[in-house]
């Protein structure tokens, strides 16, 4: 099987800098966010947003959609990881 990004220039660099959202889970293992998770959350929501402005690179809505839930504790790291890669990424 061979997987290939679509919009090569948009989405890989978008989801190299998405990242930074990707391995930062303060949930700890359970289900409570307290608010100082979901500041430290939404901070690198802002860094990833602010890295792909410098570069030119504009999030798209449904990006911002899947990262505010995360932001909010409503999925985990892996299942915005798995969302982002399904919008993204084509099999072929």
């Amino acid at each position: 099987m061979c997987i290939t990004i679509q919009h090569r220039d948009y989405s890989n660099n978008f989801l190299t800098k998405l990242i930074v959202l990707v391995t930062i889970d303060f949930r700890n293992g359970g289900d409570f966010m307290s608010d100082v998770d979901i500041a430290k959350r939404k901070q690198a929501e802002k860094l990833a947003y602010a890295i792909n402005s410098i570069e030119g690179v504009p999030v798209p809505d449904e990006v911002k959609s899947i990262s505010a839930r995360w932001v909010q504790g409503e999925i985990s790291a892996d299942e915005m990881k798995q969302e982002l890669i399904k919008m993204f990424m084509v099999q072929q």
